[in-house]
């Protein structure tokens, strides 16, 4: 795998792009991002502190390149918790805790390139009024040397991604945040109580199923 860590780069999603241009499988680390983005274009907010790293691969079978969107947020949920941190997977591609954002994942594919960006809070100290967000530093009164947050990301995106999809989609509903929701699905505004996820990787729901990855600007209650 080429790996490269930038001080600073527009995004690290396009740079992986352009490097499976001649690389078969790559790791891009920043310490800042100036565009970073996030689900449906949305702007992810990329001060220094933050880990912000791209994993891409080339002729991904599609089917391992959907689960991406349950190997990284349970690879997340168990990294934070090797440091006391209980996050919680909310729905479809953020990792809570306490209610606040502290990690956030992008899944994309461009033709025979599939490019998994995760950017998480470590060590910022602080973050705008209108961004209900924390840090592993707000949390636990410490900071992190990055390479090791990484480090720890990359070995347990590895053991993830070599699990059964049944096992995963266990783990991923031991951290899914349940309950009463609203959203967004193919149009129309629905409000349920979602229960669990399904090996049809659907959010299930005592009024109906919803593929996750169509769920769109997703509430709790009291979120």
């Amino acid at each position: 795998m080429k790996k490269v860590v930038l001080e600073e780069a527009i995004s690290t999603q396009d740079e992986a792009f352009r490097l499976l241009e001649t690389h078969p499988s790559v790791l891009v680390m920043a310490r800042r991002q100036s565009g970073g983005r996030g689900r449906r274009g949305h702007r992810w907010l990329s001060p220094e502190g933050g880990l912000y790293v791209s994993f891409g691969w080339r002729n991904m079978e599609p089917s391992r390149a959907l689960l991406l969107n349950l190997t990284a947020p349970v690879s997340i949920a168990r990294l934070l918790s090797k440091f006391g941190i209980e996050g919680q997977i909310k729905l479809p591609n953020d990792v809570l805790v306490n209610g606040r954002k502290i990690a956030g994942i992008l899944v994309e594919v461009r033709g025979e390139r599939t490019v998994l960006g995760i950017g998480l809070n470590v060590n910022q100290e602080g973050f705008p009024e209108n961004l209900k967000a924390t840090s592993m530093k707000l949390i636990t009164g410490r900071e992190y040397p990055l390479e090791d947050i990484l480090a720890l990301l990359e070995n347990e995106l590895r053991r993830n991604m070599s699990l059964s999809t049944g096992r995963l989609i266990a783990m991923f509903n031991e951290f899914l945040m349940r309950g009463p929701v609203q959203f967004r699905y193919m149009g129309k505004e629905v409000r349920d109580t979602i229960t669990e996820i399904d090996e049809g990787l659907r959010a299930i729901g005592r009024d109906g199923k919803y593929v996750i990855h169509w769920m769109e600007d997703v509430r709790y209650d009291g979120s």
